[in-house]
């Protein structure tokens, strides 16, 4: 019997552990994301929104002017053209494959929506182009891990096997995994080889289902659930691609499929009752899917923000965040009450009014340990001199509770905040400059709340 799921047409809001939009929020899904619905449809009719097609397409009109094949040639796959073309993936890898030609822009509204949550720090695409790590450069900057088939570091470079459970830290670093390689130039200028024929995809699978599989990718894989959207591929392609991800017969039921078939096609009716015979959750509009799903996600994040105030408490420890690190924030808010600190933590996405600064101030004024957070973004707020509510009122607020008491700080540091930069040092305020910065990469966050359960204990 399959689990119960929140599915994205529901209009309840009965949320638990097991379901669908909890497990996004707390991080404990892999999305994974295909050609067919990468882009936005308004912008691209004639390819329904399909990258695949698009590149596709254009390769087929060049060969076609630089009278490679003629204009009558019946080709609709890759597989088909390369039959005929020796070096298609050379043609591939002459394509400009930069951010003018595959800019953010054209890409789906609600796919960019949904990374821009950065509920999906691991991402998994089966297209070869460009536009996903574009958008992902532009939500998780320099943190964000690229890699794909050709990486030969597998083992190494894959530590998501210690992150086990919802409330751990440090997250693991947000990736996108090329599962089938990608056909554009690395930063470092390296290209790989991408698969695009039918005999390539077959290469891919019998690899990762080999003696030379990525474990660690695939172990962190099957502990989470699964988002596929728009993956689509034949019946049979499609079968060994979700075996190969869930590892077990067992675990088949364990996620999330959203790609539109076609009832004409034969396959396609095969994959749906394939489908319905394993209870594969299965929904037959993935864009529809991804619009409703972002709909319960801000849903169910209301109601989380309900009760995060009505658990914070002041007079102990005040939490300060740049809003974009509100997830690894709340896991810190978590376990400091878990662990009997009342602590101030503001869940609201929207800062302004004199009722609210005066809350803060009035906050921060009875806290005896201030805590705020150094991270990624943090880090380009400073550099970019970038007026922050965090920065540029809890941090003076902070600053000015330190000249006349004496108010404990104490600089949690995430992954991707540079410490031993002299730029970022010089733009803190010397509350936090004096400090010394814990680093939860580093170390244990219990280690943490001991260190403030001594300061409040003085």
């Amino acid at each position: 019997m399959a689990k119960k799921l929140i599915r994205p047409n529901d209009t309840k809001n009965n949320h638990t552990d097991g379901e669908l939009i909890p497990s996004i929020i707390n991080g404990n899904c892999v999305l994974i994301v295909g050609s067919e619905i990468m882009l936005s449809k308004e912008e691209y009719p004639e390819y329904n929104g399909d990258s695949h097609k698009m590149i596709f397409e254009q390769l087929r009109n060049f060969l076609i002017e630089e009278n490679t094949i003629g204009q009558a040639h019946q080709a609709k796959t890759f597989t088909q053209l390369s039959k005929d073309i020796r070096d298609i993936d050379g043609y591939i890898r002459q394509m400009p494959f930069d951010t003018e030609n595959f800019p953010v822009s054209e890409m789906s509204r609600s796919l960019v929506d949904l990374i821009k949550t950065k509920h999906f720090r691991m991402v998994l695409t089966t297209t070869i182009d460009p536009y996903i790590y574009h958008l992902m450069r532009e939500v998780w900057g320099d943190e964000l891990r690229v890699m794909d088939i050709n990486s030969k570091k597998w083992e190494e470079s894959f530590d998501f096997d210690h992150e086990l459970s919802t409330n751990s830290l440090p997250l693991p670093p947000p990736t996108l995994y090329y599962t089938f390689g990608k056909a554009f130039p690395t930063p470092d200028n390296a290209c790989t080889q991408f698969a695009i024929t039918d005999n390539d995809y077959i290469e891919v699978i019998s690899t990762w289902m080999g003696r030379n599989a990525p474990n660690k990718l695939l172990n962190y894989i099957r502990s989470k659930r699964i988002v596929a959207l728009g993956c689509k591929f034949d019946d049979w392609f499609f079968r060994f691609f979700w075996y190969m991800l869930r590892g077990t017969i067992k675990g088949l039921t364990e996620g999330e499929v959203a790609i539109s078939l076609t009832p004409q096609s034969e396959t396609d009716c095969k994959l749906k009752e394939y489908f319905e015979y394993s209870k594969i959750h299965f929904e037959p509009d993935a864009r529809v899917f991804i619009k409703n799903t972002l709909n319960l996600i801000n849903s169910y994040q209301g109601q989380e923000e309900e009760k995060i105030k009505a658990q914070r408490r002041r007079g102990e420890v005040f939490l300060s965040y740049a809003h974009e690190d509100f997830e690894l924030a709340k896991k810190i808010f978590y376990r400091l009450i878990e662990s009997g600190i009342k602590v101030w933590f503001d869940s609201d996405k929207m800062r302004g009014g004199n009722t609210y600064k005066q809350e803060i101030h009035e906050s921060i004024a009875q806290c005896k340990v201030f805590v705020p957070i150094l991270s990624n973004q943090v880090q380009e707020d400073l550099r970019n001199e970038t007026w922050r509510f965090y920065k540029d009122e809890e941090w003076v607020l902070a600053q000015a509770h330190c000249n006349t008491s004496n108010l404990c700080v104490v600089p949690v540091r995430l992954p991707g905040y540079d410490e031993r930069s002299t730029e970022n040092h010089a733009k803190l305020p010397e509350c936090i400059q004096s400090r010394s910065v814990f680093d939860i990469e580093r170390h244990h966050i219990d280690t943490l709340i001991e260190i403030i359960h001594n300061m409040l204990n003085r």
